[in-house]
């Protein structure tokens, strides 16, 4: 989080991929996550689509999530 809490002090355009990056599944339930998508100004996703899609990702490699 806290390259990320820089990127948007220094508002760099790349943080416009972050609700798409893959890099970031393990990260959308995290409030502060979430708080730093509210203040990019990008849509929130509800939190029960997020579990979903990191479920079905897992569950594409095989991964028991418990």
């Amino acid at each position: 989080m806290p390259y990320l809490e820089r990127a948007y002090n220094q508002r760099n355009p790349w943080l416009l991929n972050v609700q798409v990056d893959p890099a970031m599944d393990d990260l959308r339930s995290s409030p502060r996550f979430r708080d730093l998508i509210r203040r990019i100004g990008l849509p929130l996703p509800p939190i029960d689509k997020i579990k979903s899609r990191v479920q079905t990702v897992v569950g594409a490699f095989g991964v028991t999530v418990l």
